[in-house]
């Protein structure tokens, strides 16, 4: 079975983007790298964080306090909804 030419362009042009879009993704990678290095030597062999960690950190663990919010919900109900059960 043959492929109609346009098929084959359009293939093509997502292919292209595709192949664009993770080039530029995987380099955003080096910065990121650079600057842990960076964090970890002045934190631990200066004893001298950045300013901005503390901004990374409290982002991060905001996002896990809200998971453990979500997982503490969820659990709350299924142990009212056995103790419902078992009644």
């Amino acid at each position: 079975m043959a492929l109609s030419p346009t098929l084959i362009s359009i293939t093509r042009k997502i292919d292209w983007f595709t192949d664009a879009s993770g080039t530029w993704v995987a380099w955003l990678n080096v910065p990121l790298v650079l600057a842990v290095s960076y964090e970890v030597f002045a934190r631990y062999l200066f004893n001298a964080p950045t300013i901005w960690v503390f901004d990374d950190e409290s982002v991060h663990r905001g996002g896990e306090a809200r998971a453990d919010e979500a997982q503490g919900e969820t659990e709350r109900k299924a142990t009212m909804y056995s103790v419902t059960l078992l009644n």
